[in-house]
């Protein structure tokens, strides 16, 4: 399994289509965690309807404290074997996961970052996202973070 953690703040106009993308990955072994960093606009509920929506969805409300503290609040909770990150307002091929799932399972890398290794995939938008996800194999290097 793979926990996608997806920190939102305030992302209330791009979060659906986020979550939309990573919802319609065709590699289906994912627990989405979406991690609503004290929101001021409506992400928060967009997060909610979703995990009623899909129980791969996890939802977790905190306080405002920031990019590293959301992501590691996903962290504490996520079972995957495999972590990666997408961001709130970014979203991804439907390929994208099996691709890097794949990619991963290949190579002796204890991790994998696509922006070092080329191994970017194509984006809706045609932009090109070099940080789309860090993988971490049985979460050996989460004291990266």
């Amino acid at each position: 399994m793979i926990s996608v953690i997806v920190p939102v703040y305030n992302v209330e106009r791009y979060i659906r289509q986020c979550v939309e993308s990573i919802l319609e990955q065709t590699y289906a072994d994912l627990e989405i965690i979406l991690v609503d960093d004290g929101s001021t606009d409506g992400s928060g509920s967009i997060c909610d309807e979703y995990k009623l929506k899909d129980n791969r969805v996890v939802v977790i409300h905190k306080c405002n404290g920031g990019l590293s503290e959301a992501r590691n609040a996903g962290l504490d909770i996520a079972r995957g074997e495999y972590i990666g990150f997408v961001d709130s307002d970014d979203y991804i091929e439907p390929d994208c996961m099996r691709y890097y799932i794949k990619t991963v399972k290949g190579t002796q890398q204890t991790w994998l970052r696509p922006d070092l290794l080329n191994l970017t995939p194509r984006v809706k938008s045609g932009k090109i996202l070099q940080k789309i996800l860090r993988f971490f194999p049985e979460k050996k290097c989460l004291g990266y973070l």
